[in-house]
């Protein structure tokens, strides 16, 4: 039996963005099917979900869960976790959020989605707080690091698999792609459907998008089309940090949302609007796809590749360009219609039962 332990400190916690996504569904996938010759051990921090944690503890696959001391990042990964980690008798650790401990005492598999820090000041604006220039540095010296020692690297597109290569000087030998999974479809309750009432949203009748002060999310640049520009349809930001700029008419900012009401906005946005300029894979184009919400992505990025030819494009950061594909995708029904129905074609392509076990493969290589 293989003795595997995964970072799962994103994956166990209420709210998730997309690292902590993809490993909580990997985890849910183990749990339910689990694999013969390999155990789990999924390492937290104080911050995880007692529920969900009770979740993978009773499911047929019982993942151990192994709660790491309250050590702030990034204390928490580069001191309390290397001591944790020889006390479950591993034989591997998978780093699943782009870094690793320096000092991992085992065989490493690092899950690197992107070397965004490379491209910052170049291919998009790199304005950031000095808490975050901070991390940033810290950031880029600890992907470095995880490249470097990892038996294996897992990516979730050629396109974050070029720039791996690239970027950090990792041998295409060493990498492998393990492409992400779409949302199982659900229908939102009666009480999740009352967020549209609540922020006088029709359904099919306002775009959607998912907000991040980060410049390159391209967060500022739609704030900034729709405050210029009389737009056919109101734009909703959802999982926006709090923020001191002026919102424009015709603009609700919301915080993250429980899963019932984000499917709730999903389901009935007329699109869905991408414009990040740098993602590993972009996880809410695959999401919006299998919904058959239209899609708007950034061009020439790891989302555009993901959608696999089923979305309309623009270039990041052309606001003038973003406006216009609005708008056209806003007047032609029978552009969104095929784009709807490409675009549920292109997302059932996509599984997280794939990743998991494409997943199980790099363990099992990596100890060869």
């Amino acid at each position: 039996m293989i003795r595997v332990g995964i970072d799962a400190r994103y994956g166990l916690r209420a709210q998730r963005r997309g690292i902590g996504t993809y490993v909580y569904h990997l985890l849910s996938e183990w749990a339910t099917t689990p694999p013969e010759d390999i155990e789990i051990t999924a390492f937290c921090d104080g911050r995880a979900d007692p529920t969900i944690v009770r979740t993978f503890a009773a499911a047929p696959g019982r993942i151990a869960v192994t709660r790491v001391g309250g050590k702030p990042f990034p204390l928490w990964e580069q001191v309390a976790l290397p001591r944790a980690i020889p006390k479950a008798r591993l034989d591997l650790f998978h780093a699943t959020s782009n870094v690793a401990p320096a000092t991992c005492p085992v065989p490493l598999v690092a899950t690197i989605f992107d070397t965004i820090e490379w491209h910052r000041g170049r291919d998009f604006p790199a304005d950031l707080p000095a808490r975050l220039r901070l991390a940033r540095r810290y950031r880029m010296f600890a992907t470095l690091a995880a490249a470097r020692r990892a038996r294996l690297v897992l990516t979730a597109s050629a396109h974050a698999a070029a720039s791996i290569e690239a970027d950090l000087h990792v041998a295409s030998s060493k990498l492998r792609t393990t492409p992400l999974g779409a949302e199982k479809q659900v229908s939102p309750g009666r009480a999740d459907l009352r967020i549209l009432e609540d922020n006088s949203l029709e359904p099919r009748g306002y775009a959607l998008a998912f907000g991040a002060e980060d410049p390159r999310k391209g967060t500022g640049m739609l704030l900034g089309i729709w405050s210029a520009t009389r737009m056919p349809l109101p734009l909703v930001v959802c999982g926006m940090e709090p923020t001191e700029r002026p919102i424009p008419a015709g603009v609700h900012l919301l915080p993250f949302v429980p899963d019932g009401q984000m499917a709730a906005l999903l389901n009935n946005a007329a699109m869905l609007l991408y414009p990040s300029a740098a993602e590993g894979f972009g996880l809410p184009v695959v999401d919006a796809m299998a919904a058959g919400v239209p899609v708007i992505a950034a061009s020439g990025t790891a989302a555009e590749e993901t959608a696999a030819g089923a979305a309309s494009t623009a270039p990041a950061g052309d606001a003038g360009a973003w406006a216009g594909a609005v708008t056209r995708l806003a007047g032609d029904a029978g552009l969104r219609g095929r784009l709807s129905k490409e675009g549920r074609e292109a997302a059932n392509r996509y599984s997280w039962s794939a990743t998991a076990q494409l997943t199980l493969a790099a363990y099992r290589e990596a100890l060869l």
